[in-house]
């Protein structure tokens, strides 16, 4: 008996095999556009709880963090020490509601060509009240003696 229904099933997956035309279009009907709309709001809503994918249009841009909001302007930085000590004086505009402490200082040096040829970084130890702060003459350590550029930026703040 069990052979019988082996053999009914066999028969019924060769007819239909031998009946599928690969050239024919699907039976089935094309979505419309706002079923597809639909389908892609679904599947990105799944995609987005899982955790891993999320379209770049549905993406909101991430809130400005600390150190995006204290920055660095009115700079000028000079050699000192027979030209290997760099001395920086600077700005630094605290946009926040509140003060900081002990902001890490980046600095790029760049030689006549305009090639980066060195870094320096500091921790300026001391606080930053909300509004603009004058750092005078601030020591960022040795430096490639053939440094004629130099730029500075925060990376990091604490509160």
């Amino acid at each position: 008996m069990r052979w019988l229904v082996a053999l009914a099933v066999l028969i019924g997956a060769i007819g239909l095999i031998a009946t599928t035309d690969p050239h024919r279009p699907s039976s089935r009907p094309t979505p419309s556009v706002d079923e597809n709309a639909k389908l892609d709001a679904e599947i990105a809503h799944a995609l987005k709880t899982t955790g891993v994918y999320v379209p770049k249009n549905a993406r909101k841009a991430p809130p400005p963090s600390e150190v995006d909001r204290v920055k660095i302007t009115d700079f000028t930085w000079g050699k000192t020490g027979f030209g290997s000590v760099m001395e920086a004086s600077f700005t630094v505009r605290n946009s926040l509601p509140y003060a900081v402490k002990d902001i890490a200082v980046k600095c790029s040096l760049h030689g006549e060509s305009g090639t980066e040829i060195g870094r320096a970084a500091r921790t300026i130890y001391r606080r930053f009240p909300p509004g603009a702060t004058r750092v005078k003459d601030f020591s960022m350590g040795f430096i490639n003696d053939q440094a004629r550029g130099a730029w500075c930026e925060v990376v990091g703040v604490q509160k």
